[in-house]
């Protein structure tokens, strides 16, 4: 009996090394541990939010085709109240610039948003410049280009 014994008890042991060691065949072999979870996920923004940049990426898209158009009108509200005051009031682009700029108007991102104020970058001949519109009451005007 001792004689069988102890070829089983020793095929058992190789057996058993066998199954622990890493093998090429992906079985036993190192325990894997999987990745930590990420700790941030891309969300959607919020319904008011994702509105307020529609609304907000509408009223971009009328400066830039009003600019195209030559109407200046609609930087005026960008343009601070002491200089507005010593032009009278009246923004004068050429046609030209005003395109160059409707065009910089159309390229502009998102980089921040509130459900009554988003911030934009754009590039106007290879500078990088940042403005945002700010609702007031139903209407959202540009400010700060």
């Amino acid at each position: 009996m001792r004689q069988i014994i102890l070829p089983v008890l020793f095929m058992l042991s190789l057996l058993c090394a066998g199954c622990t060691g890493p093998d090429d065949n992906g079985g036993g072999g190192d325990v894997v541990t999987p990745p930590p979870e990420p700790t941030h996920y891309w969300q959607a923004p919020p319904p008011g939010i994702a509105t307020s940049i529609k609304e907000s990426n509408r009223a971009i898209a009328d400066a830039s085709a009003a600019l195209a158009a030559g109407n200046t009108s609609c930087l005026l509200p960008s343009v601070p109240e002491d200089l507005k005051n010593r032009m009278g009031g009246t923004l004068t682009i050429s046609p030209e610039r005003a395109t160059q700029i409707a065009a910089a108007l159309r390229e502009a991102n998102v980089v921040e948003t509130y459900p009554s104020i988003i911030f934009y970058e754009t590039t106007f001949q290879g500078t990088n410049y940042s403005f945002y519109t700010l609702k007031e009451g139903d209407q959202w005007i540009l400010y700060g280009f």
